[in-house]
């Protein structure tokens, strides 16, 4: 079989090479101009094509599609009145559970399938039972908050983001937390079914979107040492 090889190397960037190899553990060797920093067998999945799902980011749309996934809004209060529209809204267009935060199973709902949590900390219990899950790119919560190293005034952005499951190998857990009134609210959800490939979405003020993939494993790639 032959199998392509892609180097990143100190000076001249990524140099790919093709390699013939037979059997499971084979030794193979190469030149190269310039001291190697990885190294990633078929970095274009030229023959891999089937990924795992570490392999896969974390997306809107794996939550989404998950017949076992359940939406979860605030139990009471103004917290409810702004979500609960968006909320019969996703469920009813992708055929998903409605909850409220103060579900006696709502551990359960974690740990065997997808959860997309409307609302932040101050609003939705079922936010601290998902925080673990959130904290590898929400590293700051509350005001401001922190998506992948980049810092957003609570006040003046909606945020959605989506991540993996460690229990689970498909959906994930996703969370909504938005700016504005019931109305507003509702029309931010909407858009939300748009972004079905993106792993986090944020709104301004001025309803510009901000969207992205966080980046998935890469167990075929090696990062090579000093």
């Amino acid at each position: 079989m032959t199998l392509p090889i892609g180097f990143k190397t100190e000076k001249d960037g990524l140099v790919k090479k093709t390699m013939a190899v037979s059997g499971e553990d084979y030794k193979a060797y190469t030149e190269l101009s310039s001291k190697p920093v990885s190294v990633e067998v078929d970095p274009d999945y030229e023959n891999f094509r089937l990924l795992s799902s570490a392999e896969i980011p974390p997306s809107f749309g794996a939550i989404f599609g998950d017949r076992k996934a359940v939406i979860v809004v605030p139990s009471g209060g103004e917290a409810r009145d702004k979500y609960l529209a968006g909320a019969e809204l996703l469920a009813k267009d992708f055929d998903l559970t409605l909850v409220t935060d103060d579900d006696e199973d709502m551990e359960d709902y974690v740990n065997n399938g997808s959860v997309f949590v409307l609302g932040g900390p101050s609003e939705n219990r079922a936010f601290a039972v998902i925080q673990s899950y959130l904290r590898k790119y929400l590293s700051a919560i509350g005001d401001p908050f922190v998506i992948n190293g980049k810092t957003y005034p609570a006040a003046s952005f909606t945020v959605g983001l989506a991540v993996k499951s460690a229990d689970s190998p498909i959906g994930g857990i996703g969370v909504f937390a938005a700016v504005g009134g019931p109305d507003e609210t509702l029309e931010k959800i909407k858009r939300m079914r748009f972004f079905s490939d993106e792993s986090y979405v944020i709104i301004d003020n001025d309803r510009k979107v901000e969207k992205g993939r966080s980046p998935a494993e890469k167990p075929l790639k090696k990062e090579i040492l000093p």
